[in-house]
This record gives C-alpha cells, sequence and structure tokens, in this order.
C-alpha cells in the first residue's frame, strides 16, 4: 500500500486508531454509517476513494467489504477488500441467525437471489400466498363467470 499519501483535506477529518488500526472517518457519513466525499463534484464513499487512490482500481462487478473491523466508518484501505455483493452480504450477514419474523436462516429454508440478497423461504411462501389471495379476491375468485361479458360484448 502507498501508491499515493492520504490528500490533507481528507487526512484531517480521519482518526487514526493505535489499537484497532482503524481509520475512522469523522465527516459526513450517510445515513448507513458510510464516510461520504465529493472530488470533484461527484459523490463517493470515502473508504472507495482511499482505496483506488492507495492501492488501485476496484476491479469491475465488485465492492469493497470491512472484512477486518466491520466498522462502517473505517476507511483504512488496508481493513476492506474487493469481493463480490453477494460474499458481502453473506459475510455480513452470517450474524444473523435468523429472519425479521424469527425463522432461523438453515440452507433448507435460505434463498440467494442473484444480486446476493438472502430471503427467508417460509416468509417468501407465506408473501406470495397473501398477495395471490388478494387477486383473487379482488377479481371475484378463480372462476369467474365471464359468460355475461362475453354476451353484453358481442351485441347480443
Amino acid at each position: 500500500m502507498g501508491k499515493m499519501q492520504i490528500p490533507d483535506k481528507i487526512a484531517e477529518k480521519i482518526e487514526f486508531s493505535d489499537k484497532s488500526g482503524c481509520w475512522i472517518w469523522t465527516g459526513y457519513e450517510n445515513g448507513n454509517g458510510y464516510g461520504v466525499i465529493y472530488p470533484n463534484g461527484k459523490r463517493t464513499y470515502v473508504h472507495r476513494h482511499l482505496y483506488e487512490l492507495m492501492v488501485g482500481k476496484i476491479p469491475d462487478g465488485l465492492e469493497l467489504d470491512h472484512l477486518i473491523c466491520r466498522t462502517k466508518s473505517c476507511v483504512n484501505p488496508a481493513h476492506v477488500e474487493p469481493s463480490t455483493h453477494q460474499q458481502n452480504m453473506r459475510r455480513h450477514g452470517a450474524t444473523k441467525t435468523k429472519c425479521a419474523h424469527g425463522h432461523d436462516f438453515t440452507p433448507e429454508n435460505t434463498y440467494f437471489r442473484p444480486g446476493g440478497k438472502r430471503y427467508c423461504r417460509v416468509c417468501q411462501m407465506a408473501s406470495c400466498k397473501r398477495y395471490y389471495s388478494n387477486r383473487v379476491a379482488e377479481s371475484g375468485g378463480c372462476h369467474e363467470d365471464r359468460s355475461n361479458r362475453s354476451s353484453s360484448t358481442s351485441g347480443g
């Protein structure tokens, strides 16, 4: 590491921790706790900006995973690693063992969408059942009598 030094304007907003090795961003953070800056008028995350300055380009299709410290406000390039979104979510979500409704995230009850988001199969099935039962109720039932419609539209 060390392709380029940290610009002074950014360094003045970093608290360097000797114990953890974290570089804690003390400037503006978005609602999710990630540091945000606007170099050249373009919004970017500080940890991504510093990684590209000090390590190199983030490969296409990958994002930076706070693998070492799991601290969103940490901007130390040595604490992040390029990974797919699915890998990042699996690592980050590995601490959650239950869905929001209390169902266990077991291999049999867990579905990963192509983007990497994890879903509870029990909750997904319940949601689908509710959706389709509401549609049936709105339409008047599964086997709606269409005989009146066809006669009224045929003019007879």
